[in-house]
């Protein structure tokens, strides 16, 4: 029987999703971390401005917090 690898884990690839889910879609990765709130609303109007600040939002919110 094989053991799993312990450098590739459900959390890894949880994390690595969420990293492109934040960079395609900022709010969609704002909403599934904080929920339908300010920070999705903050996240909407700032990705409408343009898309880095969106994107710089989504990242700070979802790995910070």
């Amino acid at each position: 029987m094989s053991q799993p690898n312990p450098c590739f884990s459900i959390n890894t690839a949880l994390e690595t999703s969420r990293l492109i889910l934040d960079i395609i879609m900022p709010p969609v990765g704002v909403y599934l971390k904080t929920g339908c709130g300010k920070d999705l609303a903050i996240n909407i109007v700032l990705t409408m401005c343009g898309v880095i600040p969106g994107i710089v939002h989504a990242l700070y919110l979802n790995y910070t917090k």
